[in-house]
């Protein structure tokens, strides 16, 4: 059983958001291939809008390492600076090709509103 890894996040509105994370269980990587991660943000968990999509189809979740477990979340400063929230809810999900599914990791996502348009 997995046990999601609660990671607050803080977004610049107007700013290029790429971080990255490592994926590990027992000290060793966990192997992404064939994966298909899912994220979410709400204003809270109970809200039926989605504040931000997150798929590697749309290109907002990127596996960078597939074998080394290294995935990221991109967002370009265009799609930040159309943000408007002040805070929302997220977690990132991955879903294998068996069906089975996990919660990799859940949080807080702060946006730190721009200044300088």
């Amino acid at each position: 059983m997995i046990k999601p890894v609660r990671q607050n996040l803080t977004i610049l509105q107007g700013s290029t958001y790429d971080k990255r994370f490592a994926w590990k269980a027992d000290g060793a990587p966990v192997d992404l291939s064939g994966a298909v991660l899912k994220c979410q943000a709400r204003a809270d968990v109970s809200a039926d809008e989605t504040l931000i999509d997150m798929t590697v189809s749309n290109g907002r979740l990127q596996i960078y390492d597939a074998v080394g477990g290294i995935f990221g979340i991109y967002l370009s400063a265009q799609e930040t600076a159309a943000l408007s929230f002040r805070r929302a809810v997220y977690d990132l999900e991955v879903h294998w090709a068996s069906g089975e599914a996990a919660r990799l990791m859940h949080g807080v996502i702060t946006l730190d509103l721009e200044v300088t348009r």
